[in-house]
């Protein structure tokens, strides 16, 4: 069982309980995108004691990560950044209350600047928003839609004149 990241010395969660929302949280049978029923408040855990490990293990990339600012308190930015396992997708998690939020400034030019620091490195910025699934490029985004659990992303790079262009598209998973 994994244990969770270290946070950053000087941030807490506060009244931000943001994951207990936009997470889907098996051990609970909580959906995505729903508030937690122990978070009653809308600002802490009801049952934290007692939550799953799954709760115990999970803290966002703006408790982790002290390269994200501060305009990126979930709370506030009606948004949370975690990170794929295999280290090479970023997702930023979107309250469907604030579809918007991913394009407002300063996210939409930061959330641009990672994928123009990290494409070239193989990793992705991904917006996950009503279960769809929005890649950002430095110049632009591609919305995948709902991403089934028979479908996986894949990317490529093509040489132009203008340098190399990545490009993302879903595709199915091969039946073995």
């Amino acid at each position: 069982m994994s244990e969770p990241s270290p946070t950053v010395p000087g941030r807490s969660c506060g009244d931000c309980a943001l994951c207990c929302k936009i997470l889907e949280i098996k051990a609970l049978d909580k959906p995505r995108d729903v508030w937690c029923s122990h978070c009653s408040t809308r600002q802490k855990c009801d049952i934290y004691l007692d939550r799953p490990q799954t709760c115990r293990n999970y803290n966002c990339g703006y408790m982790t990560q002290p390269w994200i600012g501060e305009e990126w308190y979930p709370r506030n930015a009606r948004m949370m950044i975690s990170f794929g396992a295999d280290g090479q997708h970023m997702f930023v998690q979107v309250d469907p209350t604030r579809a918007d939020a991913w394009r407002r400034e300063p996210y939409l030019s930061q959330l641009r600047q990672w994928a123009r620091l990290n494409n070239p490195r193989g990793q992705q910025v991904i917006v996950s928003l009503n279960g769809r699934y929005i890649v950002v490029f430095p110049d632009r985004e591609v919305d995948l839609g709902p991403i089934g659990d028979d479908e996986t992303v894949t990317f490529t790079v093509t040489q132009t004149p203008t340098g190399p262009v990545t490009q993302a598209q879903k595709v199915k998973i091969a039946q073995s």
